[in-house]
């Protein structure tokens, strides 16, 4: 490996190495402090985002817009280098906000991996505890919280948001309409015409910042979706001690080049020759890449990062992988329903199973003879669980394009051009928990900053 220098000390590290580790990291710490200054803009008016970035626009597009790629390149571990392996290896989790390295900002990069020193966080009582906590919370200030109400509408009234349809029920805004729903169902894609929530005459001008102008209708969208992927649910009969599981996250890559990688998976044609076959047909379903085509592969568990999980599940444990796919080799079903899409796709999603089941089983062999439950989603799923459009698990895809001058950063602004309509979500920022959370900060402040000094002195007084 370019990353070990042949010395007498093992724990010695070559001087070029050094340095290009040094300069990997002042351009990490650069790249996180524009990323603050540019996501905290979004808590003034987007008037003033605009005067600001006058002076800032510089300062972004060196630190915070050039793809990883492009700043590896200034490190000395670009492609083709002698230090690219080096510089593929501190980029290995380019999964989790789901671009490779030649499409993804560098500010994105920086933020995310930056995150992960010293360790991770994760809630105790497992991912459900956070909903549980937010209708706690939403609740005890007087709201109201439904499930299985979809919105199906924004309302507007001469141009400006008042409430929302939801199974044909009006619903008056007392204040404002906040869509988490994300940018692309609420303002539209050109990948799902005709579905947005906003009336596509009023929200052109906020669509337009992002995506162009679509006049003539049919061009697709500047920033498409983010990547899909296909989750294995993992069930155990021992607990993670006795598996030897622990508390971390893997990614499984297939090579230092992630960007090849990607390419590679991207030229996968696995539907041409049964695209015009009828449902169940017995050759109709598309193949499944092998483990050497997927570029990235997940493996982590709940329960061992979980410190309350033994005494809720004692003597079981839970594991999760995911592996990257492309919407189109699911179309087949779409427009089915769920629970009922035919035995040809239970048959698919078989084979997804067993492919992932061997990565489990390659890393952590442990687990073999002891899965006890299998839980395979798709795509397919995640239109109809997270009412996406092309199965994306990222809303936005997390490209350059997306965050390249004050256009993109208004049209993703927490206040809309739409009166009385706000967004919210990891669609205002960027993929994660953390920044879901502080968009919701960020659009509070846009509403009603008397609202922002009573959630800080709730917050302090807890």
């Amino acid at each position: 490996s370019n990353c070990a220098a042949p010395t007498n000390s093992p724990h010695s590290i070559h001087p070029t190495h050094l340095t290009a580790l040094y300069q990997y990291h002042i351009q990490e710490l650069f790249g996180v402090l524009v990323s603050v200054v540019a996501m905290g803009l979004k808590v003034l008016p987007p008037f003033l985002t605009r005067i600001i970035w006058v002076f800032f626009d510089p300062i972004w597009r060196r630190f915070g817009t050039p793809s990883v790629a492009t700043v590896l390149d200034r490190c000395g571990m670009g492609k083709g280098g002698p230090l690219a392996k080096l510089g593929g290896a501190l980029v290995y989790l380019y999964g989790d906000y789901g671009t490779n390295p030649a499409r993804a900002p560098w500010w994105l990069h920086s933020l995310v991996s930056t995150h992960y020193y010293g360790g991770a966080f994760f809630p105790t009582g497992g991912s459900s505890s956070i909903a549980k906590t937010m209708v706690a919370a939403i609740t005890r200030n007087g709201g109201h919280v439904f499930v299985r109400t979809p919105v199906s509408e924004i309302v507007l009234e001469n141009g400006r948001a008042v409430g929302v349809k939801a199974k044909g029920v009006t619903v008056g805004a007392k204040v404002a309409v906040i869509s988490d729903a994300g940018f692309r169902n609420t303002f539209g894609t050109s990948d799902a015409p005709g579905k947005q929530l906003v009336d596509p005459v009023v929200g052109e001008a906020q669509r337009a910042l992002l995506q162009g102008s679509n006049e003539n209708g049919g061009a697709p969208d500047k920033v498409g979706a983010a990547l899909c992927m296909v989750y294995l649910f993992v069930g155990l009969d021992k607990s993670d001690e006795e598996l030897g599981i622990k508390a971390r996250n893997v990614w499984a890559l297939k090579d230092f080049d992630h960007d090849a990688a990607f390419h590679s998976f991207n030229e996968l044609d696995l539907v041409s020759s049964t695209a015009d076959l009828e449902l169940d047909d017995p050759d109709g379903a598309p193949t499944i890449p092998k483990m050497e085509d997927l570029p990235a592969v997940f493996l982590g568990s709940a329960s061992a990062k979980d410190g309350d999980w033994p005494r809720r599940n004692p003597g079981k444990s839970a594991m999760t992988v995911l592996v990257p796919v492309k919407a189109e080799w699911f179309d087949r079903w779409d427009g089915t329903k769920i629970k009922n899409r035919g035995d040809e796709y239970k048959a698919y999603k078989s084979a997804w199973k067993e492919l992932m089941l061997e990565a489990l089983y390659k890393h952590w062999p442990e687990t073999k003879g002891h899965v006890v439950y299998t839980d395979v989603a798709t795509p397919l799923s995640n239109n109809f669980y997270l009412n996406s459009t092309r199965g994306e698990v990222y809303g936005l895809e997390h490209t350059v394009e997306r965050y390249d001058g004050v256009d993109a950063m208004v049209a993703l602004h927490p206040q809309t051009a739409v009166p009385g309509l706000y967004m919210t979500g990891q669609d205002v920022l960027c993929v994660g928990i953390v920044s879901a959370l502080t968009s919701g900060f960020l659009t509070t402040a846009r509403v009603s900053y008397k609202a922002i000094f009573y959630a800080a002195l709730e917050m302090i007084g807890s």
